[in-house]
């Protein structure tokens, strides 16, 4: 790939990370260290269980199979001081640990619903009690009366992922967020399945909530804001929305106990981490990220959906809510999914990438018995093993690293593997026979399509001119790579597909913030900048004026002779 500018190309992302690297820093100094405690406010296991998006639902699949006391641990190794578990609409995962002696705050994400916008939100809420936690549940189908009920009884909230609501609309509405800014007390500014980019918009877009900018909301929409909030700032938060115990506590919340050392002989430290949170001493804590956290959820998500999915049932499937493309691609899903499981080398590499993201390496067994061709996978999975071990940081470099070589390795496989197919087929022919015009007859499909997967059924095929394709057996000769490769694939698309969702609305925001706007650039794909006609001559020449006056455009080129 030729670009004219590569440098100028990176710019936007490294001050982007330079920007979020200032903002931690200077929230972190606002509080002494001796006097803060650290803590993971949205994190979920497998009591995340009802998943808000409708396939999910339509499949009876849950968001996690992680267990209460596995998210625990991976707190704890990222030196979660506070515990605290907001699964979907229910705290039964506190309510367990409590009862198993672990001090943990009760909480919750709570998806609440704005009637008059006809758009669902996600709320976290802290430290309300089994009885309050029922009518909560009553209480989320109107977001207004829920959070007047929190104010009340000074249970604190936030918003989760603010530039993540589940509306009708395209690109939600201006007053939407104008609304939003009346009622909510506190926004989660950091979010560790999301883009830097989308997280410091969504800081930017808080900071900019001064007491004149409120004033003329609240007249706009007449809401008495202090019916919501106690406080008439606004407080930034930040949580791992980890499923997964992968980063759980790598991201989170600072909250500032004065006199902590005095205060924690008297009082539990979930007592306390209530006390910050009511008073709005807190800031957030994490790290820079792209789309790759999001896209590692996704990868360990679709391994641990073929090991563990259970047939959802085809009558259950179509009477449920929903549009008949919505099941019909839930069909095609589950069915998929079935298919993947009888495939036992697939599900042996599936399970050993689990494990690997879990911090456990292949076992000697499989490295025994995998193919030669496939051994510099598993070498890649003991890195990402191993490197879990070394903190959030070190385990992410590897995996930015190894990820996309396995997948451009897999992809290669399958290539090398069509081709070497494609010339045993055409060498079976004579290539007289091929161009005079004999092809037609020898790549002929049967009309029988059983005797496409049935190699007796095609030998019974009474036409001589029809080929004898043996697609079942092709299909098994590419059935680990090729599935394989749409595991990784599909957690890349998954993963762009969602953070890309919003683009519209962080568009919006950024010209109206004035910061943060993403540089438009155009790409001009060829596959001939280098030979020797015209088009080329004419192509190269536009690419040094393009070099020499450093336009935001890019040349990516298909060439047999340049290096990638």
């Amino acid at each position: 790939m030729q670009t004219n500018s590569p440098m100028q190309a990176k710019s936007f992302r490294e001050n982007l990370r330079s920007e979020l690297d200032c903002q931690l820093e200077g929230w972190q100094r606002q509080f002494p260290k001796e006097e803060t405690l650290r803590i993971d406010l949205h994190c979920h296991d497998k009591n995340s269980d009802i998943p808000d998006e409708l396939w999910g639902r339509i499949l009876r699949l849950p968001e996690t199979w992680l267990e209460p006391l596995d998210l625990v641990r991976c707190l704890k190794q990222n030196a979660a001081d506070v515990l605290t578990v907001t699964n979907h609409n229910n705290a039964r995962s506190c309510w367990a640990l409590q009862d198993a002696g672990h001090d943990i705050i009760p909480a919750a994400e709570f998806s609440c619903h704005f009637p008059d916008f006809n758009t669902g939100v996600h709320i976290l809420t802290y430290g309300f009690s089994p009885e309050q936690e029922e009518k909560l549940k009553v209480l989320r189908k109107d977001a207004y009366r829920f959070l007047q009920y929190t104010a009340e009884h000074q249970i604190p909230t936030s918003l989760a992922h603010p530039l993540y609501v589940y509306s009708q609309l395209k690109n939600p509405q201006k007053k939407l967020y104008e609304v939003f800014a009346l009622v909510f007390q506190s926004f989660e500014v950091l979010n560790g399945q999301r883009d830097s980019w989308q997280n410091l918009v969504t800081s930017a877009w808080v900071e900019s909530l001064d007491e004149e900018t409120l004033a003329i909301y609240a007249k706009r929409h007449g809401i008495r804001t202090e019916d919501f909030c106690a406080h008439k700032q606004k407080f930034l938060s930040g949580g791992s929305d980890d499923h997964f115990g992968l980063f759980a506590g790598s991201c989170g919340t600072l909250l500032h106990v004065p006199d902590l050392a005095n205060k924690k002989k008297k009082h539990s430290l979930s007592f306390l981490a209530l006390e910050s949170l009511r008073s709005g001493s807190y800031r957030p804590f994490g790290n820079y990220s792209e789309e790759e956290k999001l896209t590692v959820a996704f990868l360990d998500y679709f391994c641990q959906v073929a090991l563990n999915m259970e047939d959802p049932g085809l009558f259950r499937m179509f009477l449920h809510r929903g549009t008949l493309n919505d099941k019909l691609m839930c069909l095609l899903i589950g069915n998929g999914m079935q298919e993947l499981r009888r495939h036992s080398y697939t599900m042996k590499f599936l399970k050993a990438v689990h494990e690997a993201l879990g911090g456990k390496k292949p076992g000697l067994f499989l490295q025994l018995s995998v193919k030669k061709e496939y051994r510099p996978f598993l070498n890649m999975l003991h890195q990402i093993a191993g490197s879990r071990k070394n903190g959030a940081e070190a385990f992410l470099d590897v995996l930015r690293n190894c990820l996309p070589k396995m997948f451009h390795d897999i992809n290669h496989i399958v290539a090398d593997r069509i081709e070497q197919r494609t010339i045993a087929a055409l060498s079976k022919n004579k290539i007289e026979d091929l161009a005079s015009g004999q092809w037609i007859k020898q790549v002929e499909v049967p009309s029988h399509l059983r005797a496409l997967f049935d190699a007796s059924a095609s030998s019974n095929t009474p036409s001589h001119d029809i080929s004898h394709i043996d697609l079942a057996e092709a299909l098994d000769h590419l059935s680990f790579p090729v599935l394989a490769a749409s595991i990784l694939g599909g957690a890349a698309f998954a993963s762009f597909n969602t953070l890309f969702k919003a683009r519209p609305l962080v568009n919006t925001m950024t010209k109206n913030l004035g910061r943060f706007e993403h540089p438009r650039r155009a790409l001009w794909i060829s596959d001939t900048l280098f030979d020797k006609n015209g088009v080329s001559s004419v192509l190269q020449s536009n690419l040094e004026r393009i070099r020499e006056l450093d336009l935001p455009i890019d040349f990516m080129v298909c060439s047999n002779d340049l290096q990638s």
